[in-house]
């Protein structure tokens, strides 16, 4: 009994006051007709009773149609949205009919307006799906249905005027190198697809970059502590000190460090997003089960497609910077701002660094 009351709060506790007033009035209704009969009958009031069962039967009837009519309708909605690279303030906007709301499940590098999703963050936006729900005024009833999309969008924080641009003295500058042109492989970033070659045999063929195009080897440290939320996350100014770099480098190494963490990858200006996909991975333990639990039961979805979206809850490890600073030798380093008192220490052991 207590666990079945604990469930009610938590459900009632998602509600907003205008959804808990439908619940009780949509569940009111037929009651009060199936009382206002039995009391007819009772009375010996057989027009009373009449009036009740025929109300009730053509409130029936309406809403049974109404269910039908819009389940089909919330059936035949077409959504076909792909994943394509996007800017800070970009926006997405779901049509629906009239009569629908349409509630994306995304990340919060979303804001999320009615059906209109604009970029506030850079890095890998995950969209789970859309939560359609369709509302009738007269009766107070609505039935919802989740689409699944689970897209991975690949988002840029925007440029950021004369950031990297002190890094350019640190290494000898290089110019954009690959072995040569393959075949496309749709699984790879569509920057790295080479339009020119694509145009003349009118085939998708892209660049094939090798380990050692990376002219510049930059060292980030992997911790939670990057993804404290805020206005500007620190991972923001971290991309857009990768994004500067790449610019003026073309192809440069990432290299993720932190306690038994060592992830390495090879980035393009359009492929800088996937340095925090690669650190929101690192610590995909750190979820907020709170917030999964409540979206699961939302979507009716199992706890692990709902955890797919909720970001990681930043916790602080021990020993972080340390571990980071004796691991970043030979690369240039980028730190945070909140953290700039570790640069005399890195500069000490001989470290470049750009403190963002």
């Amino acid at each position: 009994m207590v666990r079945v009351s604990g469930k009610l709060r938590d459900v009632l506790r998602s509600l907003t006051r205008r959804e808990v007033v439908d619940q009780v009035r949509a569940v009111a209704q037929p009651i009060v007709m199936v009382v206002v009969a039995y009391v007819g009958f009772l009375n010996n009031s057989p027009q009373v009773a009449a009036v009740a069962s025929l109300a009730l039967l053509i409130y029936t009837a309406y809403v049974l149609s109404w269910y039908v009519s819009r389940t089909v309708e919330l059936r035949r909605i077409n959504v076909d949205l792909r994943a394509q690279l996007m800017s800070r303030g970009d926006s997405i906007k779901v049509n629906a009919p009239e009569g629908v709301r349409v509630r994306p499940v995304a990340s919060r590098h979303f804001e999320v307006k009615g059906g209109e999703m604009t970029l506030k963050w850079g890095g890998v936006a995950r969209l789970l799906g859309l939560l359609l729900t369709a509302y009738d005024p007269l009766t107070g009833l609505s039935i919802s249905t989740f689409r699944g999309l689970k897209l991975a969008v690949p988002t840029l924080v925007g440029s950021l005027e004369g950031l990297g641009a002190s890094a350019s003295t640190l290494l000898e500058s290089g110019v954009e190198e690959y072995r040569g042109l393959v075949e496309y492989d749709y699984t790879k970033p569509a920057s790295r697809i080479h339009w020119p070659s694509s145009a003349r045999i009118n085939e998708l063929v892209a660049k094939d970059y090798s380990e050692e195009a990376a002219r510049l080897i930059v060292s980030i440290p992997a911790l939670p502590d990057l993804l404290t939320e805020g206005d500007v996350r620190p991972i923001d100014r971290v991309l857009m000190a990768l994004e500067g770099l790449a610019r003026r480098y073309g192809l440069i190494r990432v290299m993720l460090i932190g306690p038994g963490i060592s992830e390495g990858i090879n980035v393009t200006l359009g492929e800088v997003p996937l340095v925090e996909g690669l650190l929101v991975d690192a610590y995909s333990w750190a979820r907020d089960e709170v917030e999964v639990e409540r979206l699961s039961r939302l979507i009716n979805a199992p706890i692990e497609e709902a955890a797919w979206v909720v970001y990681p809850r930043p916790r602080p490890v021990e020993g972080g910077w340390d571990y980071f600073i004796a691991n970043a030798m030979g690369h240039l380093a980028i730190i945070p701002s909140e953290a700039a008192e570790y640069a005399v220490q890195l500069r000490r052991r001989g470290i470049e660094v750009l403190v963002v």
